[in-house]
């Protein structure tokens, strides 16, 4: 659990899907505190107050997006049988290749 989820976790996944879309957007180089903060609609200290910089902010994102994933993944517990189970990891995995592609494509149109 990152340090924003414990302080404020009723915005943590509202933090994270707003820094996915910017990075997904910007990228690396153009994603900062100060863009977050704006689309977030928060002051860049209060982004400070919970994260050093933007690789620890984006660590702890990626952390949460695994998590996420994880969570999905339990489901295979509810399927029998190893072919059915290996076709639904399998559909999961394409599943969030394409919705990650589905995103990047759109924020380069909309940008």
């Amino acid at each position: 659990m990152s340090k924003w989820q414990e302080s404020v976790s009723f915005q943590a996944k509202e933090l994270f899907q707003t820094t996915k879309h910017s990075l997904i957007e910007l990228g690396y180089d153009g994603f900062t505190f100060s863009l977050l903060a704006d689309k977030l609609n928060v002051a860049r200290g209060t982004l400070y107050k919970y994260y050093e910089n933007k690789d620890e902010l984006i660590s702890s994102f990626l952390v949460f997006e695994m998590n996420e994933f994880l969570l999905e993944l339990k489901q295979i517990d509810t399927i029998k049988g190893f072919k059915r189970q290996f076709d639904f990891l399998m559909w999961k995995i394409d599943m969030r290749v394409r919705r990650g592609w589905r995103e990047a494509i759109n924020a380069f149109l909309i940008s």
